[in-house]
């Protein structure tokens, strides 16, 4: 599976309010993949103790 972790630079939030953010590549049936086969991706947005602040759901558009 692939995941991308990208941190808030400076103080920076995520939009989600948090300070790092988690993308999980996945099919069509919810199955991790690697990123160039994604059709839905999972957005976790932690914080500085690593809680879970937010959540998004999304389809990947390769039009």
């Amino acid at each position: 599976m692939t995941k991308e972790v990208h941190r808030a630079k400076d103080g920076a939030k995520t939009p989600g309010g948090g300070v790092v953010a988690e993308i999980y590549y996945l099919d069509g049936e919810g199955e991790p993949v690697e990123k160039d086969r994604a059709v839905r991706v999972v957005i976790r947005e932690l914080d500085e103790n690593g809680d879970l602040v937010s959540e998004t759901f999304g389809m990947v558009d390769r039009s």
